[in-house]
């Protein structure tokens, strides 16, 4: 029988285990806010630092224009499933077309300068003269579109699938990168633009990849003995085939 005195003891060990207890509590608690609110400044000051803008206006137009491309450009990429060259010919076929696409807006962006600059109104006819000659346009032979949109690849034998998909993808961003790339009328901020257009598209697509990869080496299954499989070996063994020997079908 225990008696007061112990009783009075274990009593105020327990008091004391309580008290000890909800001390060890409160500072762990005090601990994890202290940590909460470290972490919300942490995430406060990252999501300023992602709102501040790029020194170069070029950077900045190409970051957004990526936001709205990428995800169609992945889309399409981890579509082709059958082989990596499927997908090395998209990639190429979509980096050469965005390539034409900046280098034909150049181009253009020229021409109309140069338009601008040359007077009109110059004419060594004079106001009485007919001009009676015909103008023969020569008729050119139709080209498909996807081998026209493959001009500058097409030597390099890349697979048909995955141009052809690059084709039908690269009519959904088209415009938005020559949007983008319109806004621009710095030389600088054009350079930039397509530099690190086609840097990103390249890393872009080496992620794709890396992401895709199926290279998992399979586990070790022991076969059962009597199962299917077991059976199937045995008859291989019966019919006189080594398990070295190659079998030909003649297929």
């Amino acid at each position: 029988m225990i008696d007061r005195k112990e009783l009075i003891e274990e009593q105020l060990l327990r008091k004391n285990v309580r008290g000890a207890i909800k001390i060890v509590l409160e500072q762990r608690k005090l601990k994890e806010k202290y940590i909460r609110n470290i972490v919300k400044s942490l995430l406060k000051e990252v999501a300023i630092a992602d709102k501040i803008p790029h020194a170069s206006t070029g950077i900045n137009e190409l970051e957004k224009l990526l936001k709205k491309i990428i995800p169609i450009l992945q889309d399409s990429y981890i579509s082709l499933t059958t082989s990596e060259e499927q997908r090395a010919s998209f990639s190429n076929h979509i980096m050469n077309a965005v390539k034409n696409s900046l280098l034909t807006a150049n181009t253009n962006a020229e021409a109309l300068a140069e338009a601008i600059e040359i007077d009109v109104d110059e004419d060594d006819s004079p106001p009485e003269f007919i001009d009676i000659e015909d103008d023969e346009v020569e008729e050119e032979e139709e080209v498909p579109e996807e081998e026209e949109f493959a001009t500058g690849v097409e030597d390099q034998g890349l697979d048909k699938t995955g141009r052809n998909i690059a084709f039908q993808t690269y009519k959904q961003i088209e415009q938005q990168i020559l949007d983008s790339y319109g806004i621009l009328a710095n030389e600088e901020d054009r350079s930039v633009f397509q530099e690190y257009m086609l840097i990103n598209l390249k890393l872009y697509f080496e992620k794709f990849e890396k992401e895709m990869a199926t290279d998992v080496e399979a586990p070790d299954v022991e076969v059962p003995e009597g199962s299917e499989e077991a059976v199937g070996d045995d008859t291989g063994e019966e019919m006189g085939f080594d398990d070295e020997e190659e079998m030909d079908f003649g297929f």
